[in-house]
């Protein structure tokens, strides 16, 4: 240690030592490259607790207590990233102001009730920002029971956020016409949230590793929209994984959640629907399939900022059309087609699930598992859709989230005997016999009875006898 302001160098042991603290507190991963960001961490949270040296302080951390959680929090804003801005992200921005606010809006007017959570909300401008769109979109907030909680683990931003003062450096993204009238000078260079806004927002400090929300008491339960955005890329996949069944957890059925576009693959995001919007994608609590909008949509002002309405869905028979064209050996044209009507009816099942059919038939799969997800964003509790989804997953070598796809299905249908064929063959193949023989026992129970002659429905040709055969091999296959 030097005088005035204390330097430390951590040995590669101890490096590891305080990594690993981090990793279990806070789910944060270091990497080697900002081992100096933990130093000045360990330096601030040594002046702050008085410990003689690091190791003191590691056992202070250890031990837990008022302490070791007072002399983490003094580490926490070294390692934590702050990087943000008002409106950051345009794609995702755009489509809360033009679709999904409207649409909670809409759902939500018997009730006049809103609940919004922003995770892991830094200094305040993301929770803002929401809180400047639904003051633009509701014109009649005051007859609303509006909640925006935003939380973080961070409490000298939250300290920030809840000043609600900013320097330019925020404003990079922001329409001269919102900064005029949502905030006002306060000094050189820098602004303040006009109080009616600040006051929609409550602060609060909230570790997402921790098992504390969904509740009531963190106000974090029955939420209509989560923004969780570049949060998850500092953990590891295991509390990535809690993470995100929790924030399940605190939606409501058709909930949304926004992450960042440098998240997880979309594996992670097993449970939920798959909404694609231009230049971004987000995710939903499964429930209903998504409507189009009534006519007119909630945004009131300003008017050059309308989203148009939802076009409705093509007839059915057209993308039937489309489709024998590929039974007809011209694919090209089938797709293009299929394309057509899927560009021109996003709300629409049936085209993209089509076109996700027929890129599985080519051996396509990650193009048959994009079009799927489409589809599944368009009516989630289809179980034909949730089978092909977990057919172009197991083709990637991505079997977990096969699996969870193919249960989807039996769940949404229990009948459906390829749904329960393909869960079988992925027991088999991950060695759990005993469930991969429950399954075929399910399926024999199923098909019994029925002619063998029999076309089962989405199996492309394949009749219950020659289904009954692929069981009797695969009993024997997996005794």
């Amino acid at each position: 240690m030097t005088g005035g302001a204390r330097t430390l160098t951590l040995s590669s042991a101890d490096f590891e030592r305080y990594r690993a603290i981090v990793r279990q507190r806070a789910g944060i991963e270091i990497p080697e490259a900002r081992r100096g960001d933990l130093e000045k961490g360990i330096c601030a949270a040594l002046t702050l607790t008085g410990a003689p040296d690091h190791g003191a302080l590691c056992e202070l951390l250890a031990e837990g207590g008022e302490r070791g959680a007072a002399a983490f929090e003094a580490i926490v804003p070294a390692i934590t990233i702050n990087e943000t801005h008002f409106f950051r992200n345009r794609p995702q921005m755009k489509a809360l102001w033009a679709d999904i606010l409207p649409r909670l809006i809409e759902a939500r007017r018997s009730t006049r009730r809103l609940r919004i959570w922003s995770a892991g909300c830094s200094t305040g401008e993301e929770p803002y920002s929401l809180a400047i769109l639904i003051d633009r979109l509701l014109p009649e907030r005051e007859d609303w029971d509006v909640l925006i909680r935003a939380t973080d683990i961070d409490t000298t931003a939250l300290a920030k956020a809840d000043v609600g003062r900013y320097g330019s450096w925020s404003f990079r993204d922001v329409p001269a016409e919102v900064k005029e009238r949502y905030f006002v000078g306060s000094g050189e260079h820098e602004f303040e949230l006009a109080p009616r806004i600040r006051r929609m927002v409550s602060f609060a400090r909230l570790n997402l590793i921790e098992d504390r929300y969904p509740s009531v008491a963190t106000l974090t339960d029955r939420m209509d929209l989560v923004l969780c955005r570049n949060v998850l890329i500092y953990f590891r996949a295991e509390a990535i994984r809690g993470v995100v069944e929790r924030l399940h957890d605190s939606l409501v059925e058709g909930g949304w959640l926004v992450v960042g576009h440098a998240e997880p693959s979309q594996e992670i995001f097993e449970r939920y629907q798959v909404v694609n919007y231009p230049g971004t994608v987000v995710y939903r609590r499964p429930s209903l399939p998504l409507r189009p909008l009534p006519a007119p949509l909630a945004p009131v002002t300003p008017a050059k900022r309308r989203a148009a309405p939802v076009a409705p869905a093509a007839p059915a028979l057209d993308a039937e059309e489309a489709y024998a064209l590929f039974g007809a050996g011209k694919a090209g044209e089938a797709i293009n087609r299929l394309e057509e009507l899927a560009a021109a009816s996003p709300a629409d099942y049936r085209a993209p699930y089509l076109l996700a059919k027929i890129f599985a038939s080519r051996v396509r799969f990650a193009e048959a598992e994009r079009w799927v997800d489409i589809a599944l964003a368009n009516r989630g509790l289809a179980p034909e859709a949730h089978y092909l989804r977990g057919i172009a997953l197991q083709e990637q070598g991505k079997l977990e989230s096969a699996l969870a796809a193919f249960r989807r299905s039996v769940f949404l249908d229990q009948t459906f005997v390829l749904g329960h064929f393909a869960a079988a063959a992925v027991f088999g193949r991950t060695g759990q016999a005993a469930r991969a023989q429950k399954s075929l026992a399910t399926i024999a129970d199923l098909l019994s009875g029925r002619p063998a002659e029999e076309l089962l429905a989405e199996g492309d040709g394949l009749t219950v006898g020659r289904l009954r055969e692929l069981v009797t091999v695969q009993r024997e296959l997996v005794a």
